[in-house]
């Protein structure tokens, strides 16, 4: 996305807070959320600083799963364990989901492109105050949108769910440090 008026582009990846930064931040010029890097940083727009957030994938599964649950597009009794098996191993039961595949794709598919600064979910106020003095505007307090509550994720896995998450999110895993159960400081 970018912002004209804050010369920036804001690679949103989703579920890791891109909708409450996207608001604070005002409108975009470009608003098609959920472009990669690549598409966005051309030499038009090199010279703009451009950013992104980046979150746990196990944590990110999970509040991609609670969210949709609240929004009533899963079944109701579809457990988190039935969620990941169906969704690596029978994709086509969620065909009425039409931005699942962009959901459940590892970060580094969005960030393809070099990016000046990558932000943490898990930080996410300390790091957009970092986002918003290099684009020498005041602190923006962030608004919390399309949140799901949810028990913490690590209580919805079980050893085969951990590994599945861990298979598919490697890049991520390996590139950003994430652990299961392990908080960043």
């Amino acid at each position: 996305m970018i912002f004209l008026q804050h010369r920036c582009i804001f690679v949103h990846i989703p579920k890791c807070g891109g909708t409450s930064i996207r608001r604070a931040l005002g409108d975009a010029t470009e608003g098609l959320a959920h472009r990669t890097a690549a598409q966005q940083i051309n030499p038009e727009t090199r010279e703009f600083f451009n950013f992104s957030f980046v979150r746990n994938p196990w944590d990110r599964m999970v509040s991609y799963y609670a969210f949709k649950v609240r929004k009533g597009r899963l079944p109701a009794d579809m457990g988190f364990t039935t969620f990941v098996q169906y969704l690596y191993e029978q994709p086509q039961i969620f065909s009425h989901l039409p931005n699942l595949v962009r959901h459940i794709r590892p970060c580094t598919h969005w960030l393809n492109a070099e990016v000046d600064f990558v932000g943490r979910f898990e930080h996410l106020d300390r790091d957009f105050g970092i986002v918003c003095e290099k684009l020498g505007i005041a602190p923006i307090t962030l608004a919390v949108e399309n949140s799901s509550s949810h028990a913490p994720y690590q209580d919805y896995y079980d050893d085969l769910t951990r590994r599945r998450i861990e298979e598919q999110f490697r890049q991520d895993i390996q590139q950003f440090g994430y652990r299961f159960g392990e908080d960043l400081k």
